[in-house]
């Protein structure tokens, strides 16, 4: 028995000395630099990354699901307070939202885009649009009616972007949409412009990153 004991912690020694010559970077002298694009003037959740597939410009927007970890990509126009999704400053009445997506999602799926407009914390216009499928690799055209409940101009407007449905939050596979030159429009005439609608600005987040590992601040 003692034979054995003694051969055991040899042979775990050894194992230990071997692996510790060959663990890349064990020593962890060696560090770089990870780049992160934030999407600037919206709040952002998940999967959510600056694409250069762009229909207008030099960026769009990719939202992405990843079924093996439940992730899908989000962004508002305010942070979501007991439920409540808050908004931005605007005052003028746009007949509909209208932009330009290309998605591949699985079947079933689907991206969502909403919207409610408000006076004095009181909803008085809304929109919403569920998408599904394919665009087939090419940039598709949404116009989507807003439903207006009174005539008085709101005070703020609050928008939901998201590569899954926002009310059952189900995943049956991976899946992504590319959104672009997001805007509101009356007729043929564009309405006041939304901060960042286009996706073109983007902030670059650095942080620390250890070669040869995996490392995270999410």
């Amino acid at each position: 028995m003692k034979k054995s004991i003694n051969l055991l912690l040899a042979l775990l020694v050894a194992t230990t000395v071997y692996g510790q010559k060959n663990i890349p970077n064990g020593t962890f002298d060696d560090w770089g630099i990870h780049k992160t694009e934030i999407l600037s003037d919206w709040d952002v959740s998940g999967n959510v990354s600056a694409s250069t597939d762009a229909f207008s410009g030099t960026k769009s927007l990719r939202l992405e699901n990843t079924a093996a970890n439940k992730t899908r990509g989000f962004i508002t126009t305010g942070p979501f307070v007991d439920n409540k999704l808050y908004g931005i400053p605007y005052d003028e009445q746009p007949l509909s939202i209208r932009f330009r997506a290309k998605f591949d999602l699985a079947l079933g799926d689907r991206a969502q885009v909403a919207c409610l407009f408000t006076l004095k914390g009181n909803t008085i216009a809304f929109a919403s649009l569920d998408i599904e499928g394919t665009s087939k690799d090419t940039f598709a055209y949404f116009s989507i009616p807003i439903t207006w409940n009174a005539s008085t101009n709101p005070d703020s407007v609050a928008i939901a972007i998201s590569s899954l449905n926002l009310d059952n939050q189900e995943f049956n596979g991976d899946g992504y949409i590319i959104v672009d030159d997001f805007h509101f429009a009356s007729i043929s005439t564009r309405n006041k412009a939304l901060p960042n609608g286009d996706f073109e600005n983007w902030t670059t987040k650095t942080r620390d990153d250890l070669t040869g590992w995996y490392t995270t601040d999410d």
